[in-house]
């Protein structure tokens, strides 16, 4: 496993805003944090020289964080995980920020992919996968007007105006973005455009 600065996050995950980062109740050290993340995933990833571990943190040349760095708070405390699961050989990705201090994070990531494994080890990971596509092939359950928040006599630019400030609002990259709202908001404006266009 390799350590590297800056941090590179994964394209498409929403990110934590620092205002809402939170201190963690996780009573481990930063090397004994950043041990578990090993340990987990060896047991997870098919070979450690494609594990990359990004972050914020002042790196040694040796692929490794200085002594301390991962302890003190700093301004994005974030990590993100890039590997090659085993058992699919598909190439995954894994990132928090919740937490104020990279430790925290390390520790976080850690205990999912932990997680991950015993999912694994129960034979139910296939239902995981198709919990996911079944979520994202769920249709939107009301009308565009509600997706939208429009009342019944709203017009076509109403829709258009509504929609681009709900896509500021939901969009996957911003913290507290939501890709399944996003494309809500799309299909409803679609839905829209459809109807008021005839």
């Amino acid at each position: 496993m390799n350590f590297r600065s800056p941090l590179e996050w994964p394209t498409g995950w929403p990110r934590t805003a620092a205002d809402k980062r939170v201190e963690s109740r996780y009573r481990i050290s930063p090397s004994a944090a950043t041990e578990d993340l090993e340990q987990e995933l060896r047991k997870l990833a098919s070979t450690d020289c494609l594990t990359v571990v990004t972050t914020n943190c002042p790196v040694s040349t040796r692929g490794r964080p200085y002594a301390g760095s991962l302890e003190d708070p700093i301004e994005d405390p974030g990590v993100a995980v890039y590997f090659v699961e085993s058992e699919s050989e598909r190439r995954m990705a894994l990132a928090c920020d919740a937490f104020r201090r990279p430790y925290e994070n390390l520790r976080a990531l850690a205990l999912a992919i932990g997680a991950m494994r015993q999912i694994q080890r129960t034979g139910a990971s296939g239902l995981i996968e198709k919990a996911y596509a079944g979520f994202e092939a769920l249709p939107p359950s009301e009308g565009w007007r509600a997706v939208l928040g429009l009342a019944a006599c709203a017009t076509l630019a109403d829709a258009e105006q509504a929609a681009r400030r709900l896509r500021q609002k939901h969009h996957p990259d911003k913290a507290g973005g939501s890709g399944v709202a996003f494309r809500d908001i799309n299909e409803a404006l679609e839905q829209a455009r459809g109807e008021l266009q005839r």
